[in-house]
């Protein structure tokens, strides 16, 4: 008997000693497992079960034919599993990042979580994190381990979707040398991105600025 998490290997039920010719039949709270076997003169073992409840062998004898509840009761117990939101899907500006919040339920609220692709957030082993700055399209994966009981609740995703591509820039002006005074048409030619665009103007030396 004993404790055990979902997913994981439940415990054997097993009794010590077995007489040969009797039979034994496993029963949980009371009822037929319609797990039988037959003694041996050795320990049996009615395999794992993942059932909860309370376990106890009854012994049947055909040549007596009688049969009797036998002592000693077990009891297995299957813990709860966290339940993992990784949150809702997003949708970013190409080179840019995402925060990613998860939200457990249904465990002992002392958490702990992983994110993968671990290369692809600033704190895979948080809980809540920030992305690095995604240029693809990314499906972020969510696990998290319930750190009083052990267990760990199943994968949830989140995706997060990337809008635009890298922007392209390319400056041209009407002349390549001015006298002093003189003045001279610079124009930005812009591609990629989202296809919105905003400018700011600078100088080398400073004097030049607009938008």
């Amino acid at each position: 008997g004993g404790e055990y998490c979902p997913r994981k290997q439940a415990h054997e039920i097993k009794i010590s000693e077995s007489d040969p010719g009797v039979f034994y039949s496993l029963f949980r709270n009371g009822n037929e497992t319609g797990e039988i076997r037959q003694g041996n003169g050795e320990p049996i073992s009615f395999g794992q079960q993942p059932t909860s409840g309370n376990y106890q062998a009854k012994a049947f004898s055909p040549v007596n034919l009688c049969s009797s509840m036998m002592d000693g009761m077990t009891e297995v117990i299957q813990k709860s599993r966290p339940l993992a939101d990784a949150g809702p899907d997003a949708t970013i500006l190409y080179n840019s990042s995402n925060l990613l919040a998860a939200a457990i339920t249904n465990g002992s609220g002392n958490y702990s979580g992983v994110w993968s692709p671990a290369n692809r957030v600033l704190q895979p082993n948080s809980i809540q994190t920030n992305t690095t700055p995604l240029t693809s399209t990314t499906i972020f994966s969510f696990v998290a381990t319930d750190q009083q009981s052990g267990c760990q609740s199943l994968t949830d995703t989140k995706t997060v979707f990337v809008s635009g591509n890298a922007i392209n820039l390319t400056l041209q002006s009407e002349a390549n040398q001015i006298c002093a005074g003189e003045t001279c048409s610079i124009s930005a030619i812009t591609s990629g991105g989202t296809g919105s665009y905003t400018y700011y103007w600078t100088s080398v030396p400073e004097g030049f600025f607009g938008n």
